[in-house]
């Protein structure tokens, strides 16, 4: 039970009946679905006439997502070793100019 304040007691779940569980049975029925969903893509890829094919592929990709979970991404790290000095001078000498403050652990460049 919460507080006064809002908060919690110390020691006492916010969430005593803990997270819902999910419906097992849905995933299943899902996978089942599945190869009608398929179906109906290959129908939609097929007619390209077809009057209700954003529906079609919008309800076929819920049931294929919900059977077997949404594609793998990848991420790629195209960013380039920085230089952590480098990029605190341009920083000071951006808000400083060339002739920043110098700081008591900071020996003079010759």
């Amino acid at each position: 039970m919460a507080r006064s304040d809002g908060y919690f007691k110390k020691g006492q779940s916010g969430n005593p009946g803990g997270r819902p569980k999910s419906n097992p049975g849905f995933r299943e029925a899902c996978r089942d679905l599945s190869l009608k969903a398929l179906k109906a893509l290959e129908e939609v890829i097929k007619d390209k006439s077809a009057a209700n094919r954003q529906a079609r592929v919008a309800a076929s990709r819920v049931v294929i997502e919900h059977g077997y979970g949404k594609a793998t991404q990848v991420i790629e790290d195209n960013r380039e070793e920085r230089d952590e000095g480098a990029a605190l001078k341009a920083v000071q000498e951006a808000l400083y100019g060339k002739d920043k403050p110098k700081t008591k652990t900071e020996k003079p460049v010759h």
